[in-house]
């Protein structure tokens, strides 16, 4: 990564959160007839039977959150819960109600110290004095250049949990049990192919044959690469397989049955259904192999014994080791609604590690890494995540949902995520599972960077929500059809929505066969979307690809990069832009078609647009009420759908690109396209691209071709500007 800062910028509060946050712990001040400030003290030398006063802590939240409970709130402003630095071993779920919460005149915020850090951890470290050299028989397993490289340790003598931890993903793929760290990074079950961090050149196989006899429950593939033929019938039989089987937006596994002794093919059972099935072109990787133990940050536990064999790199006796235990499966659960949690540390939990349910939340300033699936998982309104780190991440990052009463009411969410670093993310669920997932009316991601993970970057869905000032960088190079920044909706219910002013650069895969991923992604019926003023830098598919009616890209640079707008949504037509998404479920008619395409399905649903067709929706979203209940086949007919009314594509600038923009047919003479412009790099006039500083020179030419060009306000994209 090239994206640097000062180090203490993630940790800087914006004046927004600032502004949310109750008094500090150094200081309170009262104001003559103000009601005072119950401050309540928490440290890893306290204790709970304590006055939990600054010189005589508590020692566990839950005394704490007791304490709270216990005020009178007629003689108290609020309670500032202020946390000690150091770490709080967690092996239950902190649990918080909504008597826990604040209320009209009354705050509640748990703090850190000033200047200190606790860290609350699920996850136990292991005694470096306590590895050994495995044993013999295990040691004959290991590749040559591994036998003096890898080290054991017997988790069952520290009576630590190291049972096999299933936990299904999304399509119910089970996942990897990776929950192993040697410092802050995962570390993987002993695999073939060795996992590239970076992207995914080398990260999986191809799969060229198959062999299935789907009704004795027989299946098997070619294995070319030869290495299952290599390991003991032992290691066989413990084996899995993860990767992407029918597409690679499917993630599957399936377990290792053995070899076909005869044909050499690799005997398996799918552990996700249909998905979990090999087919030509699958790509897989196999884990949980002793004989594939050869590359630091690997390791392989025998469920049998308890003995974990590992492959730690240099240094790690500094760096530590810690494993994940099941009995602290997630960090904090709370219902409660005005509530504050700032400064705070949590990692190692196997499934999420802040789980919150209310309104008017806030979650400023806290490092959230090491987690099995989700990091911040919140829904509600008014819910505020500013200035946040979040890494190594099993899952999403950081996930806000709507409750459908709102939706159904289409009341203003009103919730930020901005300032926030998300990156290392989707390690385990690595399709679908963001850095950054938001949803609601009115929402803003502002002012993020988020970064290197094998899928989406940041989806939303709802209508008015403003993406800008971001950064999306490296994302989408385990998969092809995704985008950086993406959103399905089968229908217009995202309109409103303006997408400005953001970074997109490196979104790459090296070795797709299906399509290529994507910059900014508004896939099959989205609409009604304002994109412009952002930068889009060396994208593998398009840059921007828009599917959906009455899209507006304007303003935009593309370098390396350009646009497709298709109509495959609204025409019986089947070509290179529609595919499955322009039929019915039966295969005929089209996705636009009233009342069974998928189109109006999706609006008229009340699961999916509980709101739409009330009287508040009519008066937030006029346009939409403009759409016809029919829609025309005939590619000439001009008494179409409104579709395309305000599509238009315009005023873009593009540079340095061998490919080609692509407007089918069906859209191009429904969308105005007009003043977009071709230049040179030394024509556009970047301060210095390599550098990434993307400010304009005085002799830049874009404002000679187009002199109202709305060019990407760079100086204050990112965090802190």
């Amino acid at each position: 990564m090239k994206i640097t800062f000062p180090s203490n910028a993630i940790r800087k509060v914006s004046a927004l959160a600032l502004a949310l946050l109750t008094a500090s712990a150094s200081l309170t001040v009262f104001a003559e007839g103000e009601l005072p400030l119950a401050q309540i003290y928490v440290s890893t030398e306290g204790d709970d039977s304590a006055a939990g006063t600054e010189s005589a802590p508590l020692a566990t939240l839950e005394a704490a959150r007791d304490a709270v409970r216990a005020l009178s709130r007629e003689q108290y402003s609020g309670a500032q819960v202020i946390i000690r630095g150091g770490e709080y071993r967690r092996d239950t779920t902190f649990k918080l109600t909504a008597e826990d919460g604040g209320s009209d005149g009354f705050s509640v915020s748990y703090v850190a110290y000033e200047d200190e850090t606790p860290v609350f951890t699920g996850a136990a470290t292991l005694d470096p004095v306590k590895f050994t050299e495995p044993d013999e028989a295990f040691r004959s397993l290991l590749p040559e250049e591994s036998k003096d490289k890898v080290l054991a340790y017997d988790l069952a003598a520290d009576g630590l949990d190291y049972a096999r931890y299933d936990r299904t993903g999304i399509h119910n793929a089970i996942l990897p049990d990776n929950r192993i760290y040697v410092g802050d990074v995962r570390c993987t079950q002993a695999r073939y192919p060795n996992l590239n961090r970076s992207n995914s050149i080398s990260n999986y196989v191809y799969a060229t044959k198959t062999s299935n006899n789907e009704s004795e429950g027989y299946y098997s593939f070619y294995d070319e690469s030869g290495r299952a033929a290599s390991w003991s019938e032992e290691s066989r039989k413990n084996a899995h397989m993860n990767g992407f089987f029918p597409i690679d937006w499917i993630q599957s596994s399936a377990d290792i049955v053995g070899i076909d002794e005869e044909t050499g093919y690799v005997v398996y059972t799918p552990t996700n259904g249909d998905y979990g099935k090999v087919i030509q072109n699958s790509r897989y990787a196999f884990y949980n192999v002793p004989e594939e133990l050869d590359a630091p940050m690997e390791y392989y536990i025998n469920r049998d014994t308890g003995m974990l064999y590992i492959y730690l790199p240099d240094g790690w006796q500094e760096s530590g080791v810690t494993i994940g235990q099941s009995l602290c499966t997630r960090m904090l659960e709370s219902t409660a609604s005005n509530i504050t949690f700032s400064g705070l540390t949590f990692r190692g939990t196997m499934l999420d590690a802040m789980k919150l349910t209310g309104d008017d939340i806030t979650v400023s300033g806290c490092r959230i890494l090491c987690i099995g699936k989700n990091a911040v998982d919140a829904t509600g309104n008014r819910i505020l995540i500013d200035g946040c780190e979040v890494y190594n991440v099993g899952g999403n990052g950081i996930r806000i949902g709507v409750d459908k009463e709102v939706r159904r009411a289409n009341i203003f969410t009103d919730s930020q995520v901005s300032n926030c670093r998300i990156h290392a993310f989707e390690e385990l669920d690595r399709i679908y599972n963001p850095g950054l997932s938001l949803q609601g009316l009115g929402s803003r991601a502002l002012n993020n960077e988020i970064y290197d993970a094998p899928h989406l970057g940041m989806s939303y869905v709802g209508t008015n929500i403003e993406i800008a000032y971001n950064i999306f960088e490296n994302l989408c190079y385990d998969s092809s059809d995704a985008g950086a920044l993406y959103i399905y909706d089968a229908t217009i219910t995202s309109g409103g929505t303006k997408i400005h002013d953001n970074i997109v650069r490196n979104i790459i895969n090296d070795e797709n066969i299906y399509f290529n991923p994507h910059g900014i992604y508004l896939d099959a019926g989205s609409g009604g979307m304002q994109v412009y003023s952002n930068i889009l830098e060396n994208v593998d598919g398009f840059g921007i690809l828009s599917g959906g009616p009455d899209n507006e890209l304007c303003d935009n640079l593309f370098i390396n990069s350009v646009y497709q707008f298709h109509g495959g949504n609204y025409y019986k037509v089947q070509n290179e832009h529609t595919g499955w998404n322009g039929l019915l479920e039966d295969g005929t008619g089209n996705i636009g078609t009233y009342p069974n395409g998928m189109f109006w399905q999706f609006l008229l649903s009340d699961k999916e647009n509980p709101g739409y067709g009330t009287e508040r929706w009519a008066y937030l979203n006029p346009w939409v009420m403009l759409l016809k209940t029919t829609n025309c086949y005939d590619l000439n007919d001009n008494y179409v759908a409104y579709a395309y009314g305000d599509a238009r594509v315009r005023n873009n600038v593009f540079s340095s690109s061998s490919k080609s923009n692509d407007v089918s047919n069906a859209a191009a003479r429904l969308i105005v396209i007009r003043d977009n412009f071709d230049l040179t790099l030394s024509q556009i006039g970047l301060a210095d691209l390599e550098n990434r500083d993307y400010r304009l020179t005085d002799d830049t030419m874009i404002y000679q071709v187009i002199p109202g060009f709305r060019y990407c306000n760079v100086e204050r994209v990112g965090i802190g500007k």
